[in-house]
C-alpha cells in the first residue's frame, strides 16, 4: 500500500545549503507539504548535532528523527513511500510529475554522463529501512539507487533541472537552475543580467528577514507608486530618479517570483496580486510621465501629452484584460496560472511585454537620460496597441491550426 508519506533523508551538512536563502530540507518539506503528503526527516543516528541543527529549519509539526527511530514509523515491509534525498536541488515540477505518475516502486535518475544518481525514488519500507544504517557513510542518492528492485520503474530526470548539492560550486548552480526561469540567463551581455546581478541577493537577503512573496509584491506596489509621483514633478533629477525607482519595481518583481519558487509559497492569488498591481502601476507611471511632459512642454505641434496618455492606457487596460482572462483559472489556488487536468503544467499565453517584460524599464531610463520622456509615451501609446493586435492574430492562428477531434 502507498502511504502518503514522504522520508526526507539528511545524511551531511550539505543538506542544509541555502539554495535562494531557503534551506534544502526546508524546501523538500514546503514541496511535500504542497503535494498533500505528510514529511519526515530522519538522519544519521551518530549525527545528532546535525538533527538538531536541520530540525530547526523544519516547521514545528514536521518529525525530525534519528534513523533507529524510524522502525515502524514508516508502516509495514510492503508498503511503499515517497524517499528524498535532502542533498539535492529537485525543481518541484520534477517532483510533482514523480509522484503523479503512479504508487507503485520506482525510481527517478539523473545521469551524468556514466555516473547516475536516485535523488528520489518511492521505495518499499523494507528497502528503506535497510539502506538506513549506511545513510551517514554514502551520498544519499547513490544510498537510494542501490536499494531499488530490478523490476522498479525508472524514471529520467533532467539535469537542467536538479543539482545535487556538495559544495559552493554546485550550490551556485543550484541557484542557476531556480533563478533562471524569473530572472533570465546569468550568461551573454543581456541587459536582464543587470537585474539579476541585484535580485539575486535580495532574494536571499528576504529569506534571512522571513519576508514572504506577498510582502515584496506589495514593497514592489508602494515602489511602483511613489515613482510615478516623483516622475510627475518637472526637472531632469526628477526624470531620472523616477526611471530608476521603476527600474527597481521590475528587479523587486523578480525578487517576489523567485522567492516565490525559492520556497514553493507561490499560488494564484499572489499571481493575480501581481499582476493587478503591474497594470496599475504601469497606469501610474505613464500619467505621471504625461504630467511631467505637460510641465516641461517636451511634445511638438498638437500631438498633447494627454493623448498619448490616453492612447497607452487603453492599449495597456485592454490588452491586460485580455491576457488575465487567458491566463489565470476562475477559482484554482494552483502553483502555475495553467494546469492540465491531468496534474501536468500548461504553458501559459504571454504577457503583456510592457507587464512583465523589462523593456518598459530600460525604456524610460533611457528616455530620462535623454531628456526625452516624450519618446517613451510614444513608444507607450504604438507598442501597447500593437501587442493585444499581434497577440490576437497569433492566437487565431494557433486556433486554425489546431487538429479537429
Amino acid at each position: 500500500m502507498y502511504r502518503k508519506l514522504a522520508i526526507i533523508l539528511v545524511s551531511g551538512r550539505s543538506a542544509l545549503l541555502r539554495v535562494g536563502g531557503v534551506p534544502s530540507v526546508a524546501r523538500h518539506e514546503a514541496a511535500v507539504r504542497r503535494l498533500g503528503m505528510d514529511p519526515l526527516v530522519v538522519y544519521p543516528d551518530r549525527r545528532r548535532a546535525l538533527g538538531a541543527e536541520a530540525a530547526g529549519y523544519l516547521s514545528s509539526g514536521t518529525p525530525c528523527i534519528a534513523a533507529s527511530d524510524l522502525s515502524g514509523r514508516a508502516g509495514g515491509p510492503d508498503d511503499t513511500v515517497l524517499v528524498l534525498a535532502a542533498d539535492w536541488y529537485l525543481s518541484f515540477r520534477s517532483l510533482e510529475a514523480f509522484c503523479a505518475a503512479g504508487e507503485d516502486a520506482a525510481r527517478a535518475r539523473v545521469a551524468s554522463g556514466e555516473l547516475a544518481s536516485v535523488p528520489m525514488a518511492r521505495l518499499r519500507v523494507s528497502k528503506l529501512e535497510s539502506l538506513l544504517p549506511h545513510l551517514a557513510e554514502r551520498p544519499v542518492g547513490a544510498l537510494i539507487g542501490r536499494s531499488g528492485s530490478d523490476g522498479d520503474a525508472v524514471f529520467e530526470l533532467a539535469s537542467s533541472d536538479q543539482q545535487r548539492l556538495s559544495d559552493n560550486v554546485s550550490l551556485r548552480h543550484a541557484e542557476d537552475k531556480l533563478f533562471t526561469p524569473t530572472l533570465g540567463p546569468n550568461s551573454g551581455l543581456s541587459a536582464g543580467r543587470i537585474k539579476r546581478a541585484l535580485a539575486a541577493p535580495l532574494v536571499r537577503a528576504c529569506a534571512r528577514v522571513a519576508m514572504g512573496p506577498l510582502q515584496v509584491s506589495a514593497m514592489k506596489l508602494l515602489t511602483g507608486f511613489y515613482a510615478a509621483y516623483v516622475l510627475a514633478k518637472p526637472g531632469y533629477e526628477n526624470a531620472i530618479a523616477g526611471a530608476v525607482l521603476f527600474f527597481g519595481t521590475r528587479v523587486l518583481d523578480g525578487v517576489a517570483a523567485t522567492r516565490a519558487r525559492a520556497s514553493l509559497r507561490d499560488s494564484a492569488r499572489r499571481q493575480r496580486f501581481d499582476f493587478v498591481g503591474d497594470v496599475a502601476v504601469l497606469l501610474a507611471v505613464l500619467l505621471g510621465v504625461g504630467l511631467h511632459c505637460s510641465a516641461e512642454s517636451a511634445l511638438p505641434g498638437q500631438a498633447t501629452p494627454a493623448v498619448l496618455v490616453a492612447l497607452a492606457s487603453s492599449g495597456v487596460v485592454i490588452g491586460s484584460s485580455m491576457v488575465y482572462k487567458a491566463i489565470f483559472p476562475s477559482t484554482a489556488d494552483a502553483l502555475s496560472p495553467a494546469t492540465h487536468p491531468g496534474g501536468g503544467t500548461a504553458s501559459a499565453p504571454p504577457t503583456p511585454r510592457l507587464l512583465h517584460r523589462d523593456g518598459a524599464a530600460y525604456g524610460l531610463l533611457l528616455a530620462a537620460v535623454l531628456g526625452r520622456l516624450d519618446l517613451f509615451l510614444w513608444s507607450a501609446a504604438l507598442a501597447s496597441h500593437l501587442f493585444y493586435i499581434l497577440w490576437m492574430a497569433q492566437r487565431g492562428r494557433s486556433v486554425a491550426l489546431k487538429p479537429s477531434t
